[in-house]
């Protein structure tokens, strides 16, 4: 997001849209380690690689499996 639009709560204003349209959906999210916080905030919990649904880990095929390499952190919310 450009520098002139942070700190607005325009993201946190757009996820909590989409988190509650998702209604009783289960919800993953694979957030770079630096928005590992903010997503927190949304009950985003921290799971392991191999609870991610395949979809998800086929799009990180190219790391042989291993998400950390690629700067990002499985997280799973509940309804």
């Amino acid at each position: 997001m450009p520098e002139k639009f942070r700190g607005r709560g325009y993201a946190k204003k757009a996820v909590e849209t989409l988190v509650n349209a998702c209604g009783d959906s289960v919800l993953y999210m694979d957030p770079t380690l630096e928005l590992v916080q903010f997503y927190w905030g949304f009950r985003f919990e921290p799971i392991r690689e191999d609870m991610l649904p395949k979809t998800i880990k086929e799009r990180f095929s190219f790391d042989n499996d291993e998400m950390e390499g690629s700067n990002v952190y499985p997280t799973m919310r509940e309804p």
